[in-house]
């Protein structure tokens, strides 16, 4: 694995849990998103909501990591973004904080990108269809019960970047509990698609329990 062109982009869905994900800055460059801080200092940390803006001015995390931003879209935030860099053009790109990550570690020129929880849900598995992320019911985040945000938003959006990049190699960890891959992204040639806990294993970061804080 080259680790100056590998990237792990790191959403908040549960299964990332199973990850040690300090282990992973050793094989590669970490993008997070939102409130990961709480548990894990990525290399870049990406937010696209004022209200984690705020948060992470709060905890004083220009002096930790680089953060980026949406440039102009917080205007209730110029008190509280400097230091952070902004997202200009196409940088901007990107159905939420963590397409937004994948989208930049994309133009930061990595050729192996993994995808490490981005949990969709199975709309064919009604009681999978609660909002799953690692800090649901915490402090700027909705609850475990409420709905998730729609497969739509997500789903076309990476099918046009793997046709866009056919020279990067994505790799894509799926919960393992549910098993869901869009079949859209089953079509596509420079995408694998992995269980959590396979990947873990092959990485050799698997956690045995889930410890975090938040």
């Amino acid at each position: 694995m080259g680790k100056e062109s590998t990237a792990f982009v790191i959403g908040n869905g549960t299964s990332r849990l199973k990850f040690n994900l300090e282990k992973l800055k050793k094989l590669g460059t970490t993008y997070g998103c939102n409130a990961i801080y709480r548990d894990f200092i990525p290399d870049k940390l990406f937010a696209v909501d004022t209200c984690m803006v705020k948060e992470f001015w709060t905890h004083n995390l220009v002096e930790k990591t680089e953060i980026f931003i949406p440039v102009g879209k917080f205007k209730s935030c110029d008190n509280y973004s400097q230091g952070m860099h902004p997202l200009e053009g196409k940088e901007r790109l990107g159905p939420g904080c963590g397409f937004t990550a994948l989208n930049n570690a994309i133009l930061d020129g990595n050729k192996t990108i993994y995808m490490i929880g981005f949990d969709l849900f199975d709309p064919n598995e009604k009681p999978y269809q609660y909002f799953n992320n690692v800090y649901a019911n915490s402090l700027n985040y909705k609850g475990d019960r409420d709905s998730p945000p729609s497969n739509e938003r997500f789903i076309p959006v990476l099918c046009r970047w793997l046709h866009d990049n056919p020279e990067v190699n994505f790799i894509r960890a799926y919960p393992i509990e549910t098993g869901f891959i869009p079949d859209e992204w089953l079509s596509q040639n420079n995408i694998k698609h992995i269980s959590n806990i396979e990947l873990a294993e092959e990485l050799n970061v698997l956690v045995q329990e889930d410890t975090y804080t938040r």
